[in-house]
């Protein structure tokens, strides 16, 4: 009779211990998720970054993202994203110096990956560009000079420009202020302060 119950007890132990916890969070489990398009490390200040990141979960769950931009600014786990989807995220710094991009996933069970980690300088922009299109809301009115013209942005689009003989690839610059040689405005909207031109050559004066 005792034998027949340590082996009921036996048996209920391991019952007891084969049954998952449901909702319980194994932290760091999960691999690192990765960014697919990066730099050379060298940002500059005011221009938006699109990063690609992706991150495959080992069961295929939906999945959240976390990021701290390491200028105060967070990314606090939006999603759901499938498993294996790339997803983008755009931000900018308004100050130069060096910044810490941390991130890392979470499966739709609280599974949490490691920190993923990227170190990265924010410099200041090229002075000096040509044959730039410009469009963007101002944050005041153009000073037009003769030759010379004064344009503050709030933030503006360059949907092409040259930077020595090398052809840029379009970007969304914010508080940029140039000095513009000979703009030929092909709009301007006073009430909204929107402007859209085209300059030969400019300098960027401020940030």
């Amino acid at each position: 009779m005792q034998r027949k119950i340590i082996g009921i007890i036996f048996c209920m132990l391991l019952l007891i211990t084969s049954i998952p916890i449901i909702g319980a969070v194994n932290e760091n489990t999960l691999a690192k998720p990765t960014f697919i398009n990066l730099t050379n490390g060298l940002y500059w200040v005011g221009v938006e970054y699109t990063f690609y990141i992706t991150f495959t979960d080992p069961d295929g769950d939906n999945v959240y993202y976390y990021i701290d931009w390491g200028d105060g600014t967070y990314v606090n786990w939006v999603g759901p994203y499938n498993s294996g989807e790339t997803v983008s995220f755009t931000h900018y710094w308004t100050d130069t110096g060096n910044y810490i991009i941390r991130m890392k996933a979470k499966d739709e069970y609280g599974n949490i990956s490691d920190w993923l980690v990227l170190n990265i300088t924010v410099i200041p922009p090229n002075r000096f560009f040509k044959d730039i299109d410009i469009s963007g809301t101002l944050k005041t009115r153009p000073w037009r000079g003769l030759i010379f013209n004064m344009i503050s942005f709030d933030c503006a689009i360059v949907t092409s420009a040259k930077l020595g003989n090398a052809l840029l690839d379009p970007f969304t610059c914010h508080s940029y202020k140039f000095v513009a040689i000979a703009s030929k405005i092909h709009s301007y909207d006073k009430e909204t302060l929107y402007i859209e031109a085209s300059i030969p050559f400019v300098i960027i004066i401020g940030y």
